[in-house]
């Protein structure tokens, strides 16, 4: 029977009493209370990622977390959040990741105040569907930046588990769970500024499509369903009470102007920021991350695309995929035949993160351990010995207690393919080859720290851009801040000046083409 306080269930949450509803998960209870707990899979007891330490009146262990944590972590009383629930008093602990260490805030070039939009200080904001970076400026300089987690991620790893909770009544939520992380990271870095929030009188936020669907709580049901038009393209102006920004009473929000429903504004910042529009070059830009970004400059014509790479790139779907904190590896090389590899913070090694998993398939595949197909060609002893544990699944081991699977490694191929398929249409759409590009500007966190040799290895990155790339870092804060800082620039005024073509690429036959033409390594 629970054993249950006069208001329902005890729960001793990090420190502190709190009232739960027997037959609540543990991870609805984390929502409540706008705690972060990793749901890449939405919520499904697919990725095992929601791991918490929990003991107490709880449900007993479910069969996905019997088949996701290993025994040493069912000793520990670990549990899954979204499996698990509470069924009387219990205690519950969250299991701390670093803060996020490797987040690309800045872009190719320091941002220089000339013009500034604001009176006294501007904030720059880029909400990207995994990570959220901002900068803060008074009008002469750069006081600051400041980057961490995306809020949403409690509610899935990627846009369309998010949409999906939004349209299944958690619209509400999600807006205040954005606004929440984003006045605690407002607050941390104008504390370290020796500022108040209060004292910001202009933002610019920038981001993709769904990003500013949940932040403002719009409806997203055009997002969800085709013809994909979205009823609400931003480049407007907001006040910050409206979004629950804990700005100056008087001040400003300013949302970037988005392309179409999978074609952001956070694109269309990354734009301005490159510069490619003012240079009679042919040129490529890709943000790549969670959803692939891309635009192709030829000839006074600007094409954009939006491709569904999906969380890989970032380690949510992947079976020790995690951030690039302490303890991930971030960099594998092959020394004397055999994998060598690099750790954040110089310690044991406990997962990958985003560059590590593409470094890892690229060193496989160049020891000819998986085959061009995906399938790995042979296993070695410490490979069937961890089969068992991943449900019969072959898998290849990377370092101590690392390890890619099968699953992880289509994971890879269904991204990678979708990024290089999209540039491929592109060049199509424009009448060209992608030898005519003359320059591919990689933005964004995961292009900044990505192995490019590794990246053309793997079929990420086309063989004929690879010595054309020009990382620019996170080109969508860096035009962000330039609209805040500098009157001469604004996404909105550029892309309303030139003729911009979407390219839906889910109806284009080339796509489809080219998208199985590189799912091989």
């Amino acid at each position: 029977m629970a054993i249950q306080g006069e208001n329902g269930c005890r729960v001793l949450l990090e420190g502190r009493t709190v009232q739960a509803r027997s037959g609540q998960t543990i991870s609805r209870l984390l929502q409540g209370r706008q705690l972060a707990v990793e749901l890449p899979c939405g919520g499904n007891g697919k990725c095992g990622k929601c791991k918490v330490r929990a003991s107490g009146c709880l449900s007993p262990l479910s069969r996905e977390e019997q088949a996701l944590l290993t025994p040493a972590e069912i000793a520990a009383q670990i549990r899954l959040a979204c499996c698990t629930m509470i069924e009387g008093d219990c205690r519950i602990e969250l299991i701390q990741d670093s803060e996020l260490a490797k987040i690309a805030v800045h872009g190719a070039a320091a941002v220089t105040v000339r013009q500034p939009r604001y009176r006294r200080y501007g904030l720059a904001v880029d909400i990207g569907t995994t990570t959220v970076a901002m900068k803060l400026f008074d009008r002469q300089r750069e006081l600051g930046d400041h980057s961490g987690r995306n809020s949403q991620s409690v509610f899935g790893a990627d846009v369309i588990t998010r949409i999906d909770q939004a349209l299944h009544g958690r619209s509400r939520q999600i807006q205040q769970v954005t606004a929440a992380g984003l006045n605690e990271m407002i607050s941390s870095l104008c504390s370290a500024c020796s500022i108040g929030s209060e004292e910001i009188d202009l933002a610019v936020i920038t981001g993709n499509t769904a990003m500013l669907y949940l932040l403002t709580g719009s409806d997203p049901d055009c997002l969800a369903h085709t013809p994909f038009i979205a009823d609400r393209l931003f480049g407007e102006t907001v006040p910050p009470g409206q979004l629950g920004l804990q700005l100056a009473p008087a001040a400003q929000v300013y949302l970037t102007r988005c392309l179409s429903a999978y074609v952001g504004g956070d694109i269309a910042s990354a734009i301005l920021a490159s510069g490619i529009t003012a240079t009679p070059e042919t040129a490529l830009l890709a943000d790549i991350g969670t959803n692939g970004e891309m635009a192709l400059w030829h000839q006074q014509r600007l094409l954009c695309c939006s491709t569904a790479a999906g969380p890989a790139f970032e380690g949510a779907e992947i079976t020790m995929g995690m951030n690039a904190v302490p303890g991930a590896i971030d960099q594998l090389w092959i020394a004397d035949q055999q994998i060598a590899c690099h750790v954040i913070g110089d310690i044991a090694p406990h997962g990958l993160c985003g560059s590590g998993i593409i470094d890892a398939v690229s060193v496989l595949r160049e020891l000819e351990l998986i085959q061009p197909s995906g399938a790995f060609a042979k296993e070695d002893l410490a490979a069937r010995q961890l089969a068992a544990e991943l449900s019969g699944q072959p898998a290849c081991c990377l370092a101590e207690g690392v390890y890619l699977s099968q699953r992880d490694i289509r994971q890879v191929q269904l991204a990678k393919s979708a990024i290089c398929a999209g540039m491929r249409t592109l060049a199509a759409v424009a009448g060209i080859s992608l030898d005519e590009v003359q320059t591919l500007y990689l933005a964004g966190g995961f292009g900044n720290y990505l192995n490019i040799a590794s990246a053309v290895k793997i079929g990420l990155l086309p063989q004929q851009l690879a010595a054309k790339t020009r990382v620019i870092g996170n080109a969508a804060l860096h035009g962000a801040a330039l609209a805040l800082t500098d009157e001469r620039f604004s996404e909105r005024e550029l892309l309303s000046s030139l003729p911009v073509e979407v390219v839906d690429l889910a109806a284009n036959p080339v796509f489809m083409k080219q998208y199985i033409g590189c799912m091989e390594f």
